[in-house]
């Protein structure tokens, strides 16, 4: 049966949306996939077709749930003579320029993967050169960082793109962020906060916030999540961390589709909580939910050439150099090395070998991602020198479907496949 999904950046669980539309392009019958659509609109769980979102009004998406559904339903069951079918299956509308894009699949298959580095208090296309740098936080839970805004669905919570300017000024928390924009940076699909942190404690939160910092100073809510450290190897296996001890964090955050126009700059908040959307950590190791000890823990965050925390999002765009890169450039080196990869079995039902061949001795990162572009494991991540190696991928743990494997190294050159 042809299904119409409708979902919006502030719902309740819109990747599940996504997740339901890509699982009935992929796996219904071969003569109704074609036949569905989905539409992703500026909404919160109860403002479907409102002009006010949040603090602020799209008019470019009030009333086009109901427009698509009319469309939809007298298609298939008016028989009504417009081909409905003239245009591509998705529609989703972009925050920045405030209105709706299409494509034939979410998320749109021209993207790859972009960093914005934390570099000092900045977020940057180059990654950071410094051998040692990190900064630190305080959190107290009994002072968390207040929830504004986001995908909440209680009474004394404001859904949608609320202001952030109320977080200014507060001396438990990171803020990093670009500089002015020159050009436009669109984000399409997957957006992940990757950061490596140590604690004084056995356990503590990393929430970060994503903001579009508007020319005036307003400070615009994009997106948010949080991860907690007993959590790090999945949901499923808690474990308590060791004090002072470097951890990898990886913080997903909603699939959006949002351009940060020029003028504009791109903000990311970092602290320890987002209360009360996220319930607090008392920091004391013990279980959860339930009342004790609260104590306050110092988190730092690293942010140098070995451990290089950055915000991670799909974009249509490649990063380019900022100006004051430019007259930096050797031009004399190779700007690109010869990565050779090749996988096999290729398709492959327990297990399958990646060789990867190295020119020199490199920082190798190898990754397999789903459909959803969400990273599923780690293969390979560290230096390793020229030559062949040889590394095995156990494909039992995951379901069927298909998979990319992307290799990457710093000359940026990457393969993916």
């Amino acid at each position: 049966t042809p299904m119409l999904v409708i979902s919006g950046w502030w719902d309740m669980t819109p990747d599940e949306a996504l997740i339901t539309f890509q699982d009935l392009q992929t796996r219904t019958e071969i003569g109704v996939r074609e036949h569905h659509k989905l539409l992703m609109g500026p909404w919160s769980h109860s403002t479907v077709d409102h002009l006010h979102q949040g603090a602020w009004v799209f008019p470019a998406a009030v009333s086009e749930a109901k427009r698509e559904t009319l469309e939809f339903l007298n298609h298939w069951l008016m028989q009504d003579e417009v081909n409905y079918y003239d245009r591509p299956p998705v529609r989703y509308f972009d925050l920045g320029t405030d209105d709706f894009l299409e494509a034939d699949s979410w998320p749109p298959t021209d993207n790859q993967e972009r960093h914005l580095y934390f570099v000092g208090e900045q977020l940057s296309d180059s990654a950071p050169t410094s051998p040692d740098d990190s900064r630190v936080f305080e959190y107290d839970p009994r002072n968390p960082v207040p929830t504004l805004a986001g995908r909440v669905f209680v009474n004394f919570l404001t859904a949608g793109p609320g202001s952030l300017v109320p977080l200014d000024g507060r001396t438990d928390m990171l803020v990093y962020e670009t500089d002015v924009l020159t050009e436009p940076v669109e984000m399409r699909g997957y957006i992940q906060t990757n950061v490596f942190m140590s604690t004084d404690r056995l356990d503590t939160d990393v929430s970060v916030i994503l903001a579009d910092v508007f020319p005036d100073g307003e400070a615009r809510f994009i997106t948010d999540a949080i991860r907690r450290l007993r959590f790090r190897e999945g949901f499923t296996h808690a474990q308590l961390g060791l004090p002072w001890e470097v951890y990898e964090l990886e913080i997903p955050m909603q699939s959006m589709s949002a351009t940060f126009l020029p003028g504009h700059r791109i903000r990311l908040y970092v602290s320890g909580s987002n209360f009360p959307r996220f319930d607090r950590n008392l920091n004391n190791g013990g279980e959860m939910y339930v009342a004790g000890d609260t104590l306050i823990s110092t988190t730092t965050i690293y942010q140098d050439e070995l451990r290089p925390s950055s915000l991670v999002f799909a974009s249509p765009q490649v990063a380019l150099a900022s100006n004051s890169d430019q007259g930096n450039i050797d031009s004399s080196q190779p700007k690109t090395s010869e990565l050779k990869v090749a996988a096999f079995p290729n398709p492959f039902n327990a297990a399958t070998k990646v060789e990867v061949t190295l020119p020199r001795t490199e920082a190798l990162s190898l990754e397999l991602y789903n459909v959803m572009g969400q990273r599923v494991k780690v293969i390979a991540s560290g230096m390793y020198p020229a030559g062949m190696h040889e590394f095995s991928v156990d494909g039992s743990q995951f379901t069927s479907g298909v998979y990319f494997l992307r290799t990457a190294i710093p000359s940026n050159s990457v393969d993916v496949q």
